[in-house]
């Protein structure tokens, strides 16, 4: 279950970083985008393992498909709050 789960980030995010790199202009920028989002799977793929180790001890078994969705709106939504985080701090 979790490897499908693994399945889904990893393509949704695969092809955020693709569409991020064809659109975005400045390799040093897009580096620093798919840097950022590296960090944010591993970080969301971290929680979710602990989440479903957690599960399986208490005989809780976690269907993959919501779950990756679930992981992929939480990377998006933390990629986004980090850009934004990071566009207020460049204009101060």
């Amino acid at each position: 279950a979790f490897y499908d789960c693994f399945e889904g980030i990893v393509a949704f995010s695969g092809i955020m970083i693709c569409n991020k790199l064809l659109f975005l202009e400045g390799a040093r920028k897009n580096m620093k985008d798919f840097f950022k989002g590296v960090v944010i799977i591993a970080a969301v793929l971290i929680v979710l393992i602990i989440i479903n180790v957690i599960g399986n001890i208490n005989g809780i078994t976690l269907h993959s498909a919501p779950m990756s969705v679930a992981a992929a709106c939480c990377s998006m939504y933390l990629f986004r709050a980090w850009k934004k985080k990071e566009e207020r701090n460049e204009k101060k």
